[in-house]
């Protein structure tokens, strides 16, 4: 039996400012299951147009954020950005999105990537850096345009998006959120992980959409409820009151709902599935934008759980007023109703095929 490894005193750290962004375009989730005569789906799944992508939708939730914020590009200490599947699988992702921002060329930070679960590694990364006192100012940011196998479930619920923090380092680890707006409106306060080895989701090298899980009941009954549940229950006992929501990652719209009743809260962030769809990476940190939109009374705590790659990862912010930058999903947009024909165009699935012969060479000539 392998030895419990003793939990650590966390800092908190500040929330000064989020923002988020959606994709233009958006398929109804009925549409998809009509093409493969499966029926069913609910809901609306965002799609990226031909010039929108992860690394757009970062630009545009990260750009929000420190204007909500009120930091400039100057003063970021450094990005720490988390998608499933950056913009180069091998390459200068994380240098793009900095040089878009304006931010310093000296700027720390890192990328995550390789399954959903890399937008909680991102705010992980960041709040060490500043409790840790390396860093004054953070910038997190999580996005995500998942492209969904042809004929999938994944079809259905696939969706993209991107939020963002601005998070700042506390002087003081004691001083809490108050509501005359003495202090920040929002702190992460507790967080634990948990993983199980179990392959769920997932995409090999050279292929350009994303596979179901295996066996999508087992998969719910013996690794995500379980797990997510677990990991959010350790999350919620060392918490200083209870959770009065959550913001669950969900890759089905219907696992973040089991997850929230065995919690014994709602689900905030159910809303955002439903117009969205499952925005990967960034899944959870929209739902916890969408819930501090409102936090309802004082001290209420808001319950963050992603999950990926067999690891799950919940978050407890405190927080008691609107975050600044927190808008609802509906602030988001409704985007542009497209057809499924429309929505494949726009992922790169569906083009038009290439002359098979060039012109003057017959089939069965010498070269043919």
């Amino acid at each position: 039996m392998s030895p419990t490894i003793k939990p650590a005193t966390i800092k908190p750290v500040a929330i000064l400012g989020v923002g988020a962004a959606a994709p233009s375009l958006r398929l109804a989730a009925s549409d998809v299951g009509a093409a493969w005569g499966s029926g069913g789906g609910r809901g609306t799944v965002a799609v990226c147009d031909a010039d929108e992508d992860t690394l757009t939708l970062a630009w545009r939730a990260a750009n929000a954020a420190l204007d909500a914020a009120g930091i400039s590009a100057g003063e970021v200490s450094g990005l720490w950005w988390g998608t499933a599947r950056p913009p180069f699988a091998e390459g200068p992702s994380h240098a793009f999105l900095a040089a878009t921002l304006g931010l310093d060329r000296a700027v720390g930070g890192g990328l995550s990537s390789g399954s959903p679960h890399a937008g909680v590694e991102a705010v992980i990364g960041a709040w060490d850096a500043l409790a840790a006192g390396h860093a004054q100012f953070a910038l997190v940011v999580t996005s995500d345009a998942l492209v969904p196998g042809l004929g999938t479930a994944g079809e259905k619920t696939t969706g993209a998006g991107a939020a963002a923090m601005v998070l700042g380092a506390l002087p003081d680890a004691s001083e809490g959120p108050s509501t005359n707006g003495s202090s920040p409106a929002a702190r992460l306060v507790a967080r634990t992980t948990r993983a199980m080895p179990a392959v769920d989701r997932y995409r090999a090298d050279g292929d350009g959409a994303t596979g179901d899980v295996y066996d999508a009941r087992l998969f719910r009954e013996e690794v995500f409820v379980p797990l997510l549940s677990e990991t959010g229950a350790a999350v919620a006992d060392s918490a200083p009151s209870p959770v009065g929501a959550w913001a669950v990652a969900d890759p089905d719209g219907k696992l973040g709902s089991a997850v929230a009743k065995r919690l014994g809260a709602p689900l905030a962030s159910a809303p955002v599935f439903g117009a969205l769809g499952d925005a990967g990476a960034a899944s959870a940190l929209l739902g916890l934008v969408h819930a501090c939109a409102d936090t309802g009374s004082a001290g209420g705590l808001i319950g963050v759980i992603g999950y990926g790659g067999g690891r799950a990862t919940a978050i407890v912010v405190d927080a008691v007023r609107a975050v600044p930058g927190a808008v609802s999903v509906d602030g988001l947009g409704a985007g542009r109703r497209v057809t499924y024909p429309e929505a494949l165009r726009a992922r790169g699935q569906l083009e038009p095929m290439d002359d098979p012969i060039e012109m003057g060479l017959p089939p069965g000539g010498a070269a043919f």
